[in-house]
């Protein structure tokens, strides 16, 4: 059993938070991650929030550590395998926001092919750090960022099917909005 968490943890595919969790945000200077971060300092049973980007993430620690609670927020270079290693290791979740939005003009081939580059190196980077994580997908596209996380788990020995999630609230929220208006102009 990880530190943190008990068995049977993982319960209708939520994680059931515990106290004493570390948490590895990958992607916590952009636009969903530094957001992120703050209500992950603010959850009382996270213990220790890595944050990991390949810009500076210094400041944005320094800004979370004055928030009153026990939590612990270190700065991690994503570029820098020591950077990456040491935010993973023995990190129980990690949540990963990295990688670029989609642009005007930009396929989402195009958008694949950027963003898969970026993913392929982070599994294996949790493949090898800690392969016994709760991973969770915010980057897009979810629905081909998340097969391919798993592949590399697989090829790597650390495939947990019960341990791999796609976040993908928002796309139903954009979902529900569209056909919202479809029906209020029909």
């Amino acid at each position: 059993m990880r530190r943190g968490l008990q068995a049977g943890a993982l319960l209708c595919g939520c994680i059931t938070w515990v106290a004493g969790m570390k948490v590895a945000l990958i992607g916590a200077g952009g636009g969903i991650g530094q957001p992120l971060a703050l209500l992950l300092k603010q959850n009382a049973a996270v213990s220790v929030l890595a944050l990991v980007d390949v810009a500076p993430t210094a400041g944005i620690a320094a800004d979370l550590g004055h928030i009153n609670t026990p939590a612990v927020v270190t700065a991690h270079d994503a570029l820098s395998r020591e950077g990456k290693g040491a935010a993973l290791a023995g990190a129980d979740i990690v949540v990963i926001t990295a990688g670029i939005a989609r642009r005007p003009g930009m396929t989402r081939e195009d958008l694949f092919n950027v963003n898969a580059g970026i993913l392929h190196g982070l599994a294996e980077a949790c493949a090898a750090h800690c392969p016994g994580a709760f991973f969770c997908i915010v980057t897009n596209p979810v629905n081909a960022m998340v097969p391919l996380f798993r592949a590399v788990l697989e090829r790597r020995g650390a495939y947990d099917r019960r341990r791999l999630f796609g976040v993908t609230t928002l796309d139903l929220v954009r979902a529900s909005c569209f056909a919202a208006g479809a029906l209020a102009a029909a």
